[in-house]
């Protein structure tokens, strides 16, 4: 039996808080942390749905991800990291890797070799939304601040 989407959602966030504690990011912060975690699981659960390539919903999730911890960083003055470390835990493809390794140690070379490069593209997709991400978002504030459509708080008015 599945679970419903929604109650994935619910997991995530409450997952990646606790990683948020593990990891000692600060009580403020705590929050978006879980909704950066539930956010990416939901983007990737949608996209898995959606798409049927876990690739592709692993780029989705990173997306996500990136996306709540920009917005989060520039909100509460952290570091990007404090928000998409945490975040990206549930995305993480710790089984396919254990797996590849327990393969490996069985002496079936092949498929941990194939379990390997899909780990690997699996972190590569997850690591590309979260520079993707990154990349669009610093370019909207640069094309903003441009327009001074965003005010520096270190600008001083007239």
């Amino acid at each position: 039996m599945t679970l419903p989407l929604w109650l994935h959602g619910i997991i995530a966030f409450f997952t990646c808080l606790a990683f948020g504690v593990v990891f000692r990011v600060p009580k403020r912060a705590l929050l978006s942390c879980g909704i950066a975690g539930a956010a990416g699981w939901l983007a990737y659960g949608v996209a898995l749905l959606y798409f049927n390539n876990v690739m592709i919903s692993s780029l989705c999730g990173g997306f996500a991800v990136a996306c709540i911890a920009e917005l989060s960083a520039s909100v509460l003055r952290c570091p990007v990291t404090v928000f998409a470390v945490p975040g990206i835990i549930m995305l993480v493809p710790g089984l396919l890797a254990f797996d590849a390794m327990d393969a490996f140690l069985e002496g079936n070379y092949t498929a941990g070799l194939g379990m390997v490069i899909q780990t690997l593209f699996i972190a590569g997709a997850i690591t590309t939304g979260l520079v993707l991400a990154g990349a669009i978002i610093s370019g909207l504030r640069t094309s903003l601040r441009k327009k001074n459509v965003i005010i520096d708080e270190y600008q001083e008015e007239d």
